[in-house]
């Protein structure tokens, strides 16, 4: 692995939760942590197959612009805490 982003290999996470939910895919928990007033991370956590993962997102609250981690920040960091554990779990 080179670590560098290869789009032609991406998979979104509405993809990823398509390929999970015929498997059994159960939310079983979401945390948000604050470190401080403007950023923070989210856990989610996951069972799969049997298995549980967790798939973790940091955030910011002062981010500026029109983007999804300015605009909804919360929300981002779920989605990707989730497509992480569903990650961590091979899909």
């Amino acid at each position: 692995m080179s670590g560098r982003f290869d789009p032609t290999t991406y998979v979104t996470v509405a993809e990823r939760v398509q390929e999970a939910v015929p498997r059994g895919l159960e939310i079983t928990d979401t945390k948000i942590t604050f470190v401080n007033d403007n950023w923070g991370y989210i856990q989610t956590f996951i069972k799969l197959d049997g298995r549980q993962f967790i798939g973790t997102a940091s955030f910011r609250l002062d981010l500026q612009g029109a983007r999804a981690q300015a605009t909804n920040p919360i929300e981002d960091g779920e989605t990707s805490a989730l497509g992480r554990a569903l990650a961590m779990a091979g899909i």
